[in-house]
């Protein structure tokens, strides 16, 4: 595609090119990204500047930043590659905030390597904090029953706490 001098003119208008190397757009954005009209049609403002740069964009392919700065559009600091790269290319660089799917860890820090996950509905989770978990309700349960025995044989009444997690623990 190639743009008209005026058109040329009001994209470069709209970039500021900083020491980092990025040329940062400064006009109108969405989700973060650049965008402009151009003929009608609204662009990117990086992959518009891929395109400018004579970059080949084959269909269903993404222009992603090597530089994890939206605004840029320098064609250096760019690459091209499928949403799955650009989604590696996120998790590699440790920017990914969604779900635990791609964590290296979990909430608590403990490693999400392949002998400490389980899988349960297609979600991941932590063998370690799971095992945890059960204990406790397991400590629970077991607490519960010794408290319902106890009522049984009349050591207990309705409101006060004869027997602790922790006296249940060292037994």
């Amino acid at each position: 595609m190639e743009l008209t001098e005026i058109e040329l003119s009001r994209f470069w208008s709209k970039v500021v090119k900083r020491d980092s190397g990025c040329w940062e757009w400064t006009a109108s954005t969405n989700c973060g990204y650049g965008q402009i009209t151009v003929r009608q049609k609204i662009w990117r403002a990086h992959r518009l500047s891929a395109v400018l740069a004579g970059v080949d964009i084959p269909d269903g392919m993404c222009v992603c930043h090597k530089c994890d700065n939206r605004l840029c559009v320098n064609p250096d600091h760019f690459f091209i590659g499928t949403r799955a790269d650009n989604l590696h290319d996120m998790i590699n660089k440790g920017r990914y905030r969604g779900g635990s799917k791609y964590r290296d860890v979990c909430g608590k820090g403990h490693l999400m390597v392949e002998e400490n996950q389980l899988w349960s509905s297609g979600t991941r989770r932590c063998k370690a904090c799971t095992r945890a978990k059960e204990k406790v309700r397991s400590a629970r349960r077991k607490l519960a029953r010794q408290q319902a025995r106890l009522v049984r044989r009349g050591l207990r009444t309705g409101g006060e706490v004869v027997v602790t997690v922790t006296e249940l623990e060292s037994k």
